[in-house]
């Protein structure tokens, strides 16, 4: 039976995620991730060609956490709010409507 691997993928890039948001992706080396996970370098290595293939991963979610959890939740209050007036089909801002949502998508009569 071959052996578990207790060093997988996501746990590499999980760490990897919290030390680029600390130190900057920049500053993201093998070393500092296997000293982190308290592992070596070989599993990095086994799981990404590169170190770039890594950071390149790092940055994917970090794009994915800031569109769908920070920016979503902060300037609209709800994910994927629906921005335009159904009835018209004008965004809701211009006020061309006689209906419009407001900025947390609900319905406001003008």
């Amino acid at each position: 039976m071959a052996r578990r691997k207790e060093i997988d993928r996501e746990r590499i890039l999980d760490i990897a995620y919290k030390k680029a948001l600390t130190d900057g992706i920049e500053n993201l080396t093998a070393r500092s991730i296997a000293q982190t996970g308290h592992f070596s370098t070989q599993p990095i290595y086994l799981e990404f060609k590169n170190m770039d293939g890594l950071r390149k991963e790092v940055l994917k979610r970090v794009s994915r956490t800031l569109r769908d959890e920070i920016l979503q939740k902060k300037f609209i209050g709800e994910p994927y709010t629906m921005l335009t007036s159904p009835t018209c089909n004008l965004p809701a801002t211009t006020g061309a409507c006689s209906q419009r949502f407001s900025s947390m998508g609900n319905l406001v009569t003008t």
